[in-house]
C-alpha cells in the first residue's frame, strides 16, 4: 500500500513538472496578448462542445416531468442568483484566472454527475454543483478578456476579439449538435459526461493564461469581501447613463438567457421536429451565428452604440412576435433569425458594458448584472411552467417579443437620452416611428 502510494505521488509531482515545463516554453515563445488570446479561444471551443444543446430537455423528461425540469432550472439560477455577486467578488480579490479554473473544475465536476443520475433528486445534486462552478467563471471570462486587450489599448476593439471568440464557439457548436445526438442514442446521460470532461480540459488551459493588469484590492478578508459587494453593485448602477444601459441589458440578456436555454428546444418541438432533426437545425443556427460574430465589430462600427441599442430590441422583438403560430418552415425561418441575432448580446453589448466598468470591480460588477438575470429567470421558469407546457410553447415566444417591444425598446431610448452625445437622426426617425 505505502509503494502504491509512493508512485502515485511521484506520478502526481512529476505531471506538475510537466506542467511548469509546459507553461514555461509557451510563455517564452508567445506574447502575453498572443498566449492569452490562444488560450481563452482555445477555451470558448471547448466551451462551445455543447453535446447537450440538441438533447437535453429529451434527456430529462426520460426521467422526470416537464415541471420538475422547471424546478431543476429555477432551483440552479436562484442558486447562481445568490452566488454570483460573491463569486464575482472573489474573483476581483484573488484574480480572474484562479476564479474560472475553480469554476470550470466544479461545474465539470457537476455535468458528470447529471450524466449518471436517473432520478430528480441526483439531478438536483448535479444542478447544484454545476450552478456553483458556473457562478466562478460568470463574469470573470469577460472580464480576463476585456482586461488583456485594455493592457494593449486594444479595449475598443472588443467586439473584433469577442466577436472571434463567438465564431470559434460556434464552430464548435456545430460539431457538437451533431456527435450529441449519437452520444445519447449510446447512453442518455454521455453528452453530459462529456460536457463535463472537456469543462476540466478548459479549466486546464486557463492555468497558462496570464492575469492581466489591474489595479489591485486589498487582501481577501472578511472587510474587503462586504466592501467588494457593494462596490460591485455600486459600479454597475453608479450613474444615470451606466444605471440605464444595466437596466437594459437586463432585459436583452434576460430574454435571450431564457430562449436559447430552455424554450428554443422544446419550441422544435412543438414545430415537429425530431430529437435528430433539433440537432441539425442547431448546426444551422451556428453557422449563421458564427457570420453574426465576424460581422459583429462591423456592424457595431457601422450602426454606432445608440442606433444598434434600439434596433437590437426592435428588430428581435418584431420576428418573436410570430412565434405563436405553428408553421415548421416560418417557425423555422425566424428562430434562425433572431437566434443569430442575439449574438450581438455577447459582442456589442458586453463591450458597452465593459468600457463603462472601472477594472477594479469588473468582475463584480458584470456579476451583479449576471446575478439579476439569474433571478429573472428562475422566476419566469417557475412561474411559466405552471402555465406553459410543451404542447404550446410556441405563446411563450411572442410573449418574450412583445417583452421587447415595450419594455426593451423603452429601455433603450432612456439609455440613447441619457448619454452625453445627440442621438443620430436615424435612431431619432425610428423612435418616432416607433
Amino acid at each position: 500500500m505505502s509503494i502504491l502510494k509512493a508512485i502515485i505521488t511521484f506520478c502526481l509531482l512529476q505531471l506538475i513538472k510537466i506542467v511548469h515545463i509546459i507553461k514555461g516554453l509557451f510563455e517564452y515563445m508567445v506574447s502575453y496578448l498572443k498566449k492569452n488570446l490562444y488560450l481563452f479561444y482555445g477555451a470558448q471551443v471547448l466551451n462551445g462542445l455543447r453535446f447537450i444543446a440538441p438533447v437535453w430537455v429529451l434527456f430529462f423528461t426520460h426521467y422526470i416531468s416537464f415541471s420538475q425540469l422547471g424546478i431543476l432550472e429555477a432551483i440552479g439560477l436562484l442558486l447562481s442568483v445568490i452566488l454570483e455577486l460573491p463569486t464575482g467578488v472573489f474573483a476581483d480579490l484573488i484574480g480572474r484566472k484562479y476564479s474560472i479554473i475553480i469554476g470550470y473544475v466544479i461545474a465539470g465536476i457537476g455535468y458528470i454527475v447529471i450524466g449518471f443520475g436517473n432520478s430528480f433528486s441526483i439531478f438536483l445534486l448535479g444542478y447544484i454543483v454545476s450552478s456553483f462552478g458556473s457562478s466562478f467563471a460568470s463574469g470573470a471570462d469577460t472580464a480576463i478578456l476585456f482586461d488583456t486587450l485594455k493592457d494593449h489599448d486594444l479595449d475598443s476593439d472588443y467586439t473584433k476579439y469577442s466577436g472571434k471568440s463567438v465564431f470559434l464557439g460556434r464552430g464548435a457548436v456545430i460539431v457538437a449538435m451533431v456527435i450529441g445526438q449519437f452520444m445519447y442514442a449510446i447512453f442518455f446521460g454521455l453528452p453530459y459526461v462529456a460536457l463535463g470532461i472537456v469543462t476540466l480540459v478548459a479549466a486546464f488551459l486557463f492555468i497558462f493564461i496570464k492575469e492581466p493588469t489591474r489595479e489591485k484590492n486589498s487582501k481577501l478578508s472578511l472587510f474587503t469581501y462586504r466592501e467588494g459587494l457593494i462596490n460591485g453593485f455600486h459600479e454597475a448602477f453608479k450613474n444615470e447613463s451606466t444605471s440605464k444601459l444595466s437596466f437594459y441589458f437586463l432585459c436583452i440578456a434576460s430574454v435571450e438567457l431564457l430562449l436559447l436555454w430552455f424554450y428554443y428546444a422544446p419550441f422544435l418541438s412543438w414545430l415537429g421536429y425530431s430529437s435528430s432533426n433539433i440537432g441539425y437545425i442547431y448546426a444551422t443556427i451556428a453557422l449563421t451565428r458564427m457570420g453574426v460574430s465576424l460581422a459583429s465589430h462591423k456592424i457595431d462600427n457601422l450602426l454606432g452604440e445608440k442606433n444598434l441599442s434600439v434596433l437590437l430590441p426592435m428588430i428581435l422583438g418584431i420576428s418573436l412576435l410570430f412565434g405563436f403560430i405553428r408553421n415548421i418552415y416560418m417557425g423555422t425561418i425566424f428562430l434562425i433569425f433572431h437566434y443569430s441575432l442575439f449574438t450581438l448580446r455577447y459582442t456589442a453589448l458586453d463591450k458597452y458594458i465593459n468600457l463603462r466598468f472601472d477594472s477594479k470591480y469588473r468582475a463584480s460588477a458584470i456579476s451583479t448584472l449576471n446575478m439579476f438575470v439569474s433571478f429573472i429567470y428562475a422566476c419566469v421558469i417557475l412561474i411559466a411552467t405552471k402555465f406553459i407546457s410543451l404542447n404550446n410553447t410556441g405563446i411563450m415566444l411572442s410573449i418574450f417579443g412583445g417583452v421587447l417591444l415595450f419594455i426593451g425598446i423603452p429601455l433603450a431610448v432612456s439609455f440613447v437620452k441619457s448619454t452625453d452625445n445627440k442621438v443620430e437622426d436615424f435612431s431619432a426617425e425610428l423612435m418616432s416611428e416607433v
